[in-house]
């Protein structure tokens, strides 16, 4: 597996992204396989399953969590770089107190 990861160039990219190391790129190429199968990123968010639950009645709009459908491999790898990102990137850690606070 390290042979592979290290060949390939897109990984390479990848691993530069707080969390991801070779293991997690390459499953995350896995997943998505050519990005040019998505018209947008709205439908890579939808095939990951991280677009919130949207419930519509009259002039009533609530957004809820995630959908959870989708790949649910795909949205375990984000999931888990998140964390990792979370933990060990200072700009990511920034990122969380920034969501955290507008939740406030």
């Amino acid at each position: 597996m390290k042979l592979c990861a290290q060949a390939d160039p897109r990984v390479r990219w990848r691993r530069s992204i707080p969390g991801f190391g070779d293991y997690l790129a390459l499953v995350l190429l896995a997943e998505i396989g050519p990005i040019e199968r998505f018209a947008s990123k709205r439908q890579l968010y939808s095939y990951a399953g991280l677009t919130p639950r949207l419930r519509q009645s009259a002039d009533r709009k609530r957004c809820g969590g995630i959908i959870r459908a989708g790949s649910p491999r795909l949205r375990w790898i984000l999931v888990e770089a998140a964390t990792v990102a979370a933990r060990y990137s200072p700009a990511a850690q920034r990122y969380c107190q920034l969501l955290h606070q507008g939740r406030d």
